[in-house]
């Protein structure tokens, strides 16, 4: 029969990962929203773009021709870059340890922060 401290050792780490798991997903949500939020912009700036730098043959081929539409494309190719860029700079932060007092164990997992989920987040 488990004793009490194991008990509350199962306890806490179930707690441990609700936490995880809940701060991932913010996460998620943060860079959907932030994709989003790029491609929109995207969308509105690609008008003028093609009206002033339209004329040069680089950019009309590879941004305002319409078949397909390349200024979408574009669009989410820098909105995930721009993502990916985010993420990486993240898991940088994390991996120097950077506004910690503390350097991390070997083999041991520190509380969980929002600069921490990068490094178990998948790039898209």
């Amino acid at each position: 029969m488990e004793d009490e401290k194991e008990v509350k050792v199962k306890l806490a780490i179930s707690k441990e990962l609700q936490k995880q798991l809940i701060l991932y997903l913010v996460f998620a949500v943060l860079m959907i929203i932030l994709n989003m939020i790029i491609q929109q912009l995207n969308e509105l700036i690609a008008p003028t773009i093609c009206a002033n730098l339209g004329h040069l043959d680089l950019i009309q081929m590879f941004y305002c021709s319409e078949t397909p539409d390349m200024s979408e494309l574009v669009g989410q190719v820098l909105a995930v870059g721009i993502t990916v860029i985010v993420k990486f700079l993240l898991l940088l932060i994390n991996s120097l340890n950077i506004g910690t007092t503390e350097p991390l164990e070997p083999n041991t997992f520190p509380n969980l922060t929002l600069v921490n989920i990068v490094s178990i987040s998948p790039l898209y």
